[in-house]
């Protein structure tokens, strides 16, 4: 007789996340190089102006900064999406 092989059971794939529709409209305003002096020289970060809003009467606006331009806007959006304010229209 053969012997066989037991195979252990396939794992199934998880589905494939569908790309998560976005609540609110984000738009960078501004994007600034600053400077900090150091004994070696300047060390340069970003800093970036975004503005988030919901097309109805929510609006947010953010400052960050960060090492590179897309953590300051990273982190730009996320104080925005925290200092929301509603505005009549």
């Amino acid at each position: 007789m053969e012997a066989q092989i037991q195979q252990a059971p396939r794992r199934q794939r998880r589905p494939e996340m569908a790309p998560e529709e976005k609540q609110f409209d984000e738009r960078t305003l501004h994007i600034d190089r600053v400077a900090r002096v150091v004994k070696g020289g300047r060390r340069f970060r970003f800093r970036a102006l975004v503005v988030v809003g919901d097309r109805k009467n929510k609006v947010g606006i953010g400052i960050a900064k960060g090492a590179d331009v897309t953590a300051a806007i990273t982190k730009a959006t996320e104080v925005a999406k925290k200092n929301f304010i509603t505005v009549s229209l």
